[in-house]
């Protein structure tokens, strides 16, 4: 080996170590400072005042650090299990900064939880996750009959969810026949009228049997079937 390439492996073994000396041992490349940021949706009719409180509060003590040794991934994970977050984000702000970005769950309905005292209403977004808890309900929501963690309530926030927006502003309560069944939802209209919906399938037909149906006065609309559908009045 000729004394150049030996001084070459010299210098490329003085750089990486000067490297990994800055990386995990320089006071210039640790964590100073955490941003918290929670990106809330527009239009959203409700955010959640404690959010941006507990994700500080779920962070391990991260100021003092090497950021090299920030695991983004876990931290990622860990935030994403905490109630009402929809998604997270951790990035490395080189040199001293880790930023904390999170999307909330939205929430669209709510459910009286029934063995609370005094009465609790859980606010659940469209997939019938749980976002908050608050005292009372809040005007003009959907409310969910059946419990969210139930086959037939995920079911019936399903439908919700798939329904065209000129449907959903007409529901006032949605539910399940059975709520040990997927195969049995029911909800509400706004005027007391009754939808039998069915099955969380055939979704677009249904909804568009049922918006011809309400031309005409009913108490009760069947669309389990759509392409036989029924009215009572």
């Amino acid at each position: 080996m000729t004394r150049r390439r030996i001084g070459v492996l010299i210098a490329a073994a003085a750089v990486a170590a000067v490297v990994v000396w800055a990386a995990w041992f320089s006071p210039w490349l640790r964590v100073g400072h955490v941003s918290v940021s929670v990106v809330a949706a527009p239009k959203a009719a409700w955010q959640d005042p404690t959010l941006r409180t507990r994700v500080a509060q779920s962070l391990p003590e991260l100021v003092g650090r090497p950021l090299v040794t920030v695991d983004t991934a876990a931290l990622v994970a860990r935030l994403s299990r905490l109630r009402g977050v929809a998604s997270a984000d951790v990035r490395r702000g080189w040199p001293t900064t880790v930023a904390v970005i999170i999307r909330p769950r939205v929430p669209v309905a709510v459910f009286a939880e029934p063995a609370s005292r005094p009465p609790r209403w859980q606010l659940l977004d469209r997939t019938s996750a749980v976002v908050a808890e608050v005292s009372r309900p809040l005007p003009g929501w959907v409310v969910l009959g059946v419990s969210p963690a139930s086959p037939g309530g995920r079911a019936a926030m399903s439908v919700w969810a798939s329904l065209p927006a000129s449907l959903r502003s007409r529901v006032a309560v949605m539910s399940a026949a059975d709520p040990k069944s997927e195969a049995a939802v029911t909800f509400t209209l706004r005027d007391g009228a009754t939808v039998q919906w069915g099955a969380d399938e055939r979704a677009a037909r249904k909804a568009e049997v049922l918006q011809a149906l309400l031309r005409y006065t009913a108490k009760v609309y069947d669309v389990s079937s759509p392409d036989v559908p029924t009215t009572r009045k």
